[in-house]
């Protein structure tokens, strides 16, 4: 059930940003709040692929 820190330091804001999103957006762009959520996973898996990297370094 629980993750790691960086995955509420970012899911929190993702998920805030893409509700607001997804009730100020008209109708037809509405969908692009999904991408939101998209971006979050991508942010989360580059910062996880960067920390593990610079764990190895050390």
């Amino acid at each position: 059930m629980y993750r790691d820190k960086k995955y509420w330091i970012l899911v929190l804001p993702f998920l805030v940003i893409a509700v607001i999103l997804a009730f100020t957006l008209p109708q037809t762009l509405r969908p692009l709040a999904v991408l939101v959520m998209l971006v979050f996973w991508v942010v989360y898996y580059i910062w996880d692929y960067f920390e593990k990297k610079s764990n190895k370094k050390s």
